[in-house]
C-alpha cells in the first residue's frame, strides 16, 4: 500500500511541477517573464534618434509601441503555455491509464507517438509549409548559367574567386550560387571587409571599368589588372563584365593565387596606416603588418621567396597547403584573418599566424618542405555541441526512465 501511495504521489508531484508551471505561465505570465529587456527602451530611443526622430516624437510614440510589443509577446507566451499544459495533461493521462492497467503497452506507445506528432507538426509547419514551397525548376531558373558562368566553370582549380561587374557587385546574391564571389550582400558583413570595399574595391572597380575599353590584347589587359592590388590579393581569377549581348568572363592573370611567398614584410603603426598602405603595395612581393603583431616574432624584413606553396585540399572549414622554401620565408594566404576559431597547424603542430594586408593571413615558414593546415575549430561551437549532446542524453534518459518506471509499477493499482 505504501508503495502504491508513493507511486501515486511521485506521479502527482511530477504532473503538478511541470503542468503547474505552464498553467501559472498562462494565468500569470508576468510572474515568469518581464517581456521587456531592461535596456530595450534606451536602445530603441537611440535607434529612433539616428533615424531623425525628435525627442517629442520619441516620447509620444515609444511608450505606446513598447506597450503593444509587450502585449504581443505576452499573447504568444500564453498561447504556447496553455498549449504545453494541454499536451502535458494528455501525456500524463495516458501514463496514468497505463500504470493503472487500463491500457496496454502498445496503446501507450501509440498514444504518446500520436501526441508527439500532433505537438511537432504545427510548429514545423510554421517554417516548412505549402506557402513557402518553391518549385525546383522555378528556383533554379533564377540562377541559370550565363555564357560567362559556363566559361569560368571550366576551370577546375580548387579555389579561386570571381568579381561580377554585370550586376551591382556588393548588392548581389546570385553570383555566389555558382562561384566564390568577392562581392555579395549580407546584413552581418564583416566590418573589416566592408572597410576594404569602401577604401579600395570600389576605387579599383572604377579603375578597371574605365580602362577595359582601351584593352586590345593580353598585354594591355595585364597592365590594367596590375593596377588592382587588392582585387589581386583576394585571388580574383575572373572578372565578369557586361558585353554587348551577354556578360563575358575576363581572366585575370595578375591574381596572386591561394597563397604565395613574399620578399619584403613592411611594418606600420596601426590599422589606419595598414589600410592606407594598400594603395601602393606590390601585393605579390610585399606584405604589410601592424606593429602589435611584430612583437610575436623577430623583426625580419626580407624573406626568401624562392619557393612555392600549393593548395592541396579545400573545404570551407579545412584548408591544406604544401609548402617548399629554400630559406626562411613568409607566406601570405588569400583567406580572411579570423583568429576566433581558425587555427593554423604546420606539420601537425599548432602555429601562430598574423593579420597582414589588413585582412589576410600571414605566417613565417622555416626552410624545407611543410604541410600547413588551417582548421575552423571555434570553442563556442564545440561547447554548444557538447551542451546539446548532454541535453539530448538527459532527455533520452528522462523518457526511457519514465517508461521504465511505468513498466515496473504497472502491476500496482492506485
Amino acid at each position: 500500500l505504501k508503495k502504491q501511495i508513493s507511486v501515486k504521489r511521485a506521479f502527482l508531484i511530477s504532473f503538478i511541477a511541470v503542468g503547474g508551471f505552464c498553467l501559472i505561465g498562462y494565468l500569470m505570465p508576468r510572474t515568469v517573464n518581464s517581456f521587456s529587456p531592461p535596456d530595450e527602451e534606451s536602445k530603441l530611443a537611440q535607434l529612433y534618434k539616428k533615424s531623425g526622430a525628435s525627442e517629442g516624437q520619441i516620447a509620444q510614440f515609444l511608450p505606446v509601441y513598447l506597450l503593444n510589443l509587450q502585449k504581443a509577446r505576452i499573447g504568444i507566451f500564453k498561447k504556447d503555455a496553455i498549449r504545453s499544459f494541454i499536451f502535458i495533461s494528455l501525456a500524463a493521462l495516458i501514463l496514468y491509464l497505463f500504470i493503472t492497467r487500463k491500457i496496454t503497452k502498445e496503446i501507450l506507445f501509440a498514444g504518446l507517438g500520436f501526441l508527439f506528432v500532433v505537438d511537432l507538426w504545427p510548429i514545423a509547419s510554421r517554417y516548412l509549409n505549402g506557402d513557402n514551397f518553391v518549385n525546383k525548376a522555378q528556383f533554379e531558373s533564377s540562377y541559370a548559367l550565363t555564357r560567362a558562368d559556363q566559361e569560368i566553370l571550366k576551370d577546375k582549380s580548387l579555389d579561386y574567386r570571381v568579381l561580377n561587374l554585370s550586376v551591382s557587385p556588393f548588392m548581389d546574391g546570385t553570383t555566389s550560387y555558382h562561384h566564390k564571389s568577392i562581392g555579395g550582400y549580407h546584413g552581418a558583413k564583416l566590418k573589416k571587409y566592408d572597410e576594404l570595399i569602401s577604401f579600395h574595391l570600389v576605387r579599383e572597380i572604377e579603375v578597371f571599368s574605365k580602362g577595359i575599353g582601351k584593352v586590345s590584347d593580353d598585354s594591355t589587359l595585364s597592365v590594367l589588372t596590375s593596377q588592382l592590388p587588392v582585387i589581386n590579393m583576394l585571388n580574383t581569377k575572373y572578372i565578369i563584365y557586361p558585353g554587348r549581348e551577354d556578360a563575358i568572363a575576363i581572366p585575370n592573370s595578375r591574381a596572386d593565387g591561394n597563397a604565395w611567398f613574399i620578399k619584403t614584410l613592411k611594418t606600420v603603426k596601426d590599422a589606419d596606416a595598414e589600410i592606407i598602405s594598400l594603395y601602393n603595395l606590390d601585393t605579390r612581393n610585399e606584405a604589410v603588418i601592424q606593429q602589435k603583431f611584430r612583437q610575436s616574432f623577430p623583426a625580419v624584413t626580407d624573406y626568401s621567396d624562392n619557393g612555392k606553396i600549393v593548395l592541396k585540399s579545400y573545404k570551407p572549414n579545412d584548408l591544406v597547403y604544401e609548402a617548399q622554401v629554400d630559406d626562411k620565408g613568409f607566406a601570405v594566404f588569400s583567406e580572411i584573418y579570423y583568429p576566433d576559431g581558425w587555427n593554423a597547424y604546420m606539420d601537425g603542430n599548432l602555429m601562430e599566424y598574423y593579420c597582414v594586408n589588413y585582412l589576410l593571413r600571414g605566417m613565417e615558414v622555416p626552410a624545407g618542405k611543410h604541410l600547413i593546415e588551417f582548421k575552423f575549430e571555434p570553442v563556442i561551437y564545440q561547447k554548444g555541441n557538447a551542451i546539446a549532446l548532454i541535453g539530448s542524453i538527459l532527455v533520452l534518459i528522462s523518457v526511457f526512465g519514465a517508461l521504465a518506471f511505468a513498466l515496473k509499477n504497472r502491476e500496482l493499482t492506485v
